[in-house]
């Protein structure tokens, strides 16, 4: 982590509540459907939540023969996707590849709206061509959170809405409440 160097900055605005994205950060459920690319490369079948109460660490590793981009998966430095939450409001993410992290803050703006801020680390401010496939690939699975979290928000305020219903793989999510 010491040789790692933030190259890369972003703020959004989210049209949801910053809980809205927690929450979907911490399950894993939505992402054979929202996330295509996510699933075609990572091994869903190895994913593990590991809930504590504070924080939580969640990831697999890739299948094999996958890439990205110009990243050859199999002769990645790391060859895994690792995502820690840290209560109430901070999520680190490693996805395979060369070394890199991001680190997420959601702040709430009000009840509907957050401010999401992305701050991303390699090891080196010029990037090289993988690490720009990387970080195309990080931004459209952000892309598609952010969408569904919006959605959802949508649907909170509807009238049929009274209150959500946790799946048996909602572990992290569940372990969030407490």
């Amino acid at each position: 982590m010491g040789e790692l160097k933030k190259v890369w900055e972003k703020r959004r605005v989210i049209k949801a509540n910053w809980k809205a994205f927690i929450d979907n950060y911490l399950e894993y459920d939505h992402c054979p459907i929202a996330h295509p690319s996510f699933v075609a490369t990572l091994d869903m079948s190895q994913y593990s939540v590991i809930a504590c109460e504070n924080y939580s660490v969640q990831g697999t590793i890739v299948k094999p023969d996958k890439q990205y981009g110009s990243v050859e998966l199999n002769k990645a430095e790391f060859k895994g996707g690792r995502f820690y939450w840290l209560w109430p409001n901070m999520m680190v993410t490693i996805y395979p590849g060369s070394g890199n992290m991001t680190v997420i803050q959601m702040i709430p703006i009000d009840h509907e709206t957050t401010m999401g801020v992305y701050h991303v680390f390699f090891r080196d401010e010029k990037l090289t061509q993988e690490e720009k496939d990387l970080l195309a690939f990080m931004e459209q699975v952000r892309d598609e959170d952010i969408e569904l979290v919006e959605l959802a928000q949508a649907g909170f305020r509807s009238r049929a809405f009274e209150k959500g219903i946790f799946s048996p793989t909602e572990n992290g999510v569940a372990s969030s409440m407490v």
